[in-house]
């Protein structure tokens, strides 16, 4: 071995040595590297479950998101629906008040009409009568002078025109 270059003491010192080391290094490091990749393994093992339980709470928190929009949009339809239906009432009742409005001034038009109609008829009677008996005095004038008939006729025709009246 001399001849490879290999001294026989120097080499079962490095053998004696490196075992020393080895029973050093496995007695005194070699647990606490285990334990530190183990612990680090579990690190790493419980970063995957925290993550898939993360993504787990996330899809929850998406489909609780998902059914208060579909609740807030039905909340919103009906927030409408009831809007219109109150709108569509106020509208209905704004056309009833306006509808009795026009109908009360309506009556009191006709009321009114019916009350100049009745003034006017009394103002054409009086009207006519005054033309009629002007008319009869001018006729009864020109044809005779006798009083006496004159008086009689004027009696007569106010008679009727008070019948008329009537």
């Amino acid at each position: 071995m001399e001849s490879l270059g290999i001294n026989p003491v120097l080499l079962v010192a490095q053998i004696v040595s490196f075992l020393i080391l080895f029973t050093v290094f496995k007695k005194f490091l070699y647990g606490k590297i285990i334990e530190a990749l183990e612990e680090r393994r579990n690190n790493i093992q419980k970063t995957f479950t925290d993550k898939e339980e993360l993504e787990k709470k996330l899809k929850n928190v998406e489909i609780e998101l998902e059914e208060k929009r579909k609740e807030t949009l039905l909340w919103k339809k009906s927030i409408e629906t009831e809007a219109n239906k109150e709108a569509q009432k106020i509208r209905e009742d704004i056309v009833q008040k306006a509808e009795g409005e026009g109908n009360r001034e309506l009556q009191k038009a006709r009321g009114r009409i019916k009350l100049e109609s009745i003034q006017a008829k009394k103002d054409l009677t009086s009207e006519v009568k005054d033309l009629t008996l002007g008319i009869i005095n001018k006729v009864i004038e020109s044809k005779t002078k006798d009083s006496k008939w004159q008086r009689a006729e004027l009696e007569k025709s106010l008679n009727q025109l008070s019948d008329l009246k009537k």
